[in-house]
C-alpha cells in the first residue's frame, strides 16, 4: 500500500525513481504520520553510512569486500530486516482492525 502509494506521488512528480520524499509524502498521505520521525532518522542514518563507503573501480561500493562479512551474515541480516518490516505492517494492520471492533 505504501509503496503503490509512493509510486503515484512519483508519476504524479513526472520522475522515474521514488525518493525519500515520496515516502514521507505517502506515508502523510496513509495517515502514518507517528512513523515518519523514524523513518526520516533511519535514511539519516542511512545516508551517513553511505558518506563512509568509498566507490570502487566501476562505480560500486567496494567498502562491502572490504567489510569482511561473509553473504551468509548478509544474508541473515537481510532476512531479519525483512520479516521485522513484515511483523511491524502486520502490527499496524492487526491494530487498526482491533481498533476498529
Amino acid at each position: 500500500m505504501l509503496s503503490a502509494e509512493a509510486n503515484d506521488l512519483c508519476e504524479a512528480d513526472k520522475k522515474k525513481t521514488i525518493t525519500p520524499g515520496h515516502i514521507l509524502r505517502a506515508m502523510e498521505k496513509l495517515g502514518l504520520e507517528r512513523y515518519q520521525k523514524d523513518v526520516q532518522e533511519d535514511f539519516a542514518k542511512h545516508k551517513e553510512d553511505e558518506k563512509l563507503h568509498t566507490k570502487g573501480k566501476h562505480g560500486g561500493w567496494s567498502s562491502m569486500k572490504a567489510s569482511g562479512v561473509t553473504d551468509e551474515e548478509l544474508l541473515r541480516q537481510c532476512v531479519g530486516l525483512i520479516l521485522a518490516s513484515w511483523f511491524s505492517c502486520v502490527s499496524l494492520v492487526w491494530s487498526s482492525v482491533v481498533g476498529r471492533g
